[in-house]
């Protein structure tokens, strides 16, 4: 996180211009029929700086993670995709992408699961079967 504030600060004279910041929280309650629950929490936190007259960015996303009981089922696909340890600040993407019309480069750390199975119809899952996302979700060309 110290690294992130150090490349923001670095870049000061170019927050002037349209940067976004924007924020996705996911909250999710696990019952076993028992007695046993768990609340997951889920936030991710994103920012875009444009850079050379909006013909780059500068990305940061982190993740926030945290649940107040150990997973309450023995079994690997747990009820839910966003059932992981308790984290804080994790980074999700962290680097330049520059853009032209046919293509796009990005130089830095990206999750590999930025980029697949994302559209305007996809939804958060209860169960996906062990992360593997359900194409049937939504048409894909």
């Amino acid at each position: 996180m110290k690294h992130l504030f150090i490349i923001l600060s670095c870049l000061l004279p170019s927050l002037c211009s349209a940067q976004t910041f924007s924020g996705e929280y996911t909250a999710e309650w696990q019952w076993d029929m028992k007695r046993n629950t768990n609340w997951l929490n889920l936030l991710r936190l994103n920012l875009n700086v444009p850079v050379f007259d909006g013909k780059g960015t500068i990305e940061a996303s982190t993740l926030h993670i945290a649940k107040t009981n150990e997973t309450i089922i023995a079994d690997w696909q747990t009820f839910s995709n966003i059932e992981a340890e308790n984290n804080v600040a994790a980074i999700a993407v962290l680097g330049y992408m520059h853009e032209w019309q046919a293509a796009h480069l990005f130089v830095g750390v990206r999750n590999v699961n930025e980029d697949f199975f994302t559209s305007d119809i996809t939804t958060l899952f209860i169960n996906s079967s062990c992360g593997i996302f359900p194409t049937i979700a939504a048409s894909y060309p």
